[in-house]
């Protein structure tokens, strides 16, 4: 947990981060994708759900839809 690791997300070039924090009382754990669109472009995507339902069906499915489905327009 607390790694980066450099991923390929596109076809551009990026890093997934995982990491626990507390919010009011609730142990959470938050995914973070980062990634460059262009010299001066670049994204930082985070998913944070309650730590105790990371692994979930429900949850992996909704990140993966995230991730999959994400969108932005150049300009």
């Amino acid at each position: 947990m607390g790694s980066i690791r450099p991923v390929d997300y596109r076809g551009y070039q990026g890093a997934d981060m995982e990491w626990l924090s507390t919010s009011d009382g609730v142990r959470e754990r938050t995914f973070g994708r980062g990634f460059l669109v262009g010299d001066r472009r670049g994204f930082s995507l985070r998913w944070t759900t309650p730590a105790d339902d990371w692994d979930s069906a429900a949850n992996r499915q909704a990140l993966d839809t995230f991730l999959r489905t994400f969108t932005y327009t150049s300009g």
